[in-house]
């Protein structure tokens, strides 16, 4: 669902002229993605109950939010050499410049509004966005598509510092790693590799992580998207 929210969203915003981002437009946008990809629904009723929600979110942010804008990015992939060795990739959202050349990084969630916002991903990518553009990110933000909630904060030199040294440290653990054991988490819904986990030989599958469908939107599963 999220994906199908997503390519809407980008599709409404790369249309031109503006007067076509109408809420008609959104959901004729939506229903064509949602054509596209139909798999994974426990059945109809389930494929409906996601395609009311999907619809739901698509239409208040039409209704609700500024589609006049032309962002500078859209569901773009981009990456940066950090340091020798190291190269961070990402793809974000949205990317809108403001008037003064600043960056604000946009990235929607379709799910939940969590209790504690972690911005740790959306600093990675104002770490990408200052490697490789001449400009400087000021504003990072979750946009929480089914409350219509935003969180913002403003981006200081010190934040991207820190995010910068905790990469690193990570980085570094990593190169000196040698054993990778399993890590059961939510994570696990969407994985490739369940069936060939470990873990399952410790009982874990009994406990039902894995059972969650594929289909399953991350963010309803917990209070993240």
């Amino acid at each position: 669902m999220g994906n199908h929210v997503h390519a809407t969203l980008c599709d409404l915003f790369s249309l031109m002229p503006i007067e076509k981002r109408t809420v008609e437009t959104a959901k004729s946008l939506l229903r064509k993605n949602w054509r596209r990809y139909r798999i994974g629904f426990r059945n109809k009723a389930d494929e409906k109950r996601w395609a009311d929600r999907a619809l739901a979110e698509v239409t208040r942010f039409v209704e609700e939010q500024d589609t006049t804008v032309t962002p500078l990015m859209l569901e773009r992939p981009v990456e940066a050499r950090i340091v020798d060795g190291l190269v961070l990739r990402g793809r974000v959202d949205r990317v809108d410049k403001l008037q003064d050349g600043t960056l604000h990084i946009i990235d929607y969630k379709t799910g939940i509004v969590p209790e504690n916002t972690d911005w740790t991903q959306l600093e990675l990518h104002a770490i990408i966005l200052s490697h490789c553009t001449c400009n400087t990110v000021v504003r990072i933000s979750f946009f929480y598509l089914l409350s219509g909630e935003i969180a913002s904060k403003r981006v200081h030199e010190e934040d991207l510092s820190r995010a910068k040294w905790d990469l690193l440290s990570v980085a570094n653990r990593i190169r000196r790693e040698r054993n990778y054991p399993p890590n059961p988490g939510i994570a696990c819904a969407g994985c490739d590799f369940a069936a060939i986990c470990p873990a399952k030989h410790d009982g874990w599958v009994e406990t039902g992580l894995t059972e969650l469908p594929l289909w399953r939107d991350s963010s309803d599963a917990s209070t993240t998207d």
